[in-house]
């Protein structure tokens, strides 16, 4: 081609998802949703769309009103580790190599959880793709690595049928999205 066109896409500010956030909590039958909240998490969420709609999805499993104080403790404070705003260098391929890493920070099921959901889309066939050529030093013989591959791949096809559940239903199953991570 001798010609090419440059096209710059930037992040949504903040205000600009707002109205799209507030119709995503009508229909996930929030009762009761303060704009601020909403605000917080459209902050928190660094222009990554889909990062707000994970972090909705998982304060609707647990009440059906969104205020500010909640999404401030959640995701800034004491509740921080489970739903945590996205940050620049926590991108899917910096996140792969943690799953793999036997001294990584994935010591707890929070963090998990947090680095999942920051690419709940990708990481998974990531980890498909990468699953065979990990070599763990905790299980040193050829049958311990085997075993492990095999203990492996049946959690993913767990997780392969939970996110089927997840995606069959109009409105997401919100209430199994942290199954599906933990698969």
């Amino acid at each position: 081609a001798k010609y090419s066109l440059q096209l710059r896409f930037y992040r949504p500010r903040a205000a600009a998802v707002l109205p799209r956030l507030r119709f995503i909590c009508r229909s996930e039958g929030f009762r009761r949703v303060e704009d601020s909240a909403l605000m917080v998490v459209a902050e928190e969420g660094n222009g990554d769309i889909r990062s707000m709609i994970n972090n909705l999805q998982m304060f609707r499993v647990t009440s059906d009103e969104l205020t500010r104080a909640d999404v401030v403790s959640q995701l800034r404070g004491d509740g921080g580790a489970m739903m945590g705003k996205v940050s620049e260098r926590h991108g899917a391929f910096d996140l792969l190599p943690r799953f793999f890493d036997p001294k990584s920070d994935l010591g707890n099921i929070d963090t998990l959880l947090e680095y999942f959901f920051q690419a709940p889309d990708i990481l998974p066939l990531m980890v498909q793709e990468n699953l065979a050529n990990f070599k763990s030093p905790l299980r040193p013989t050829p049958e311990a690595q085997n075993a492990a591959i095999v203990e492996a791949s049946e959690c993913m096809v767990l997780g392969s049928l939970i996110q089927e559940k997840i995606f069959e239903d109009p409105h997401g199953n919100a209430d199994l999205w942290p199954f599906y991570g933990l698969a």
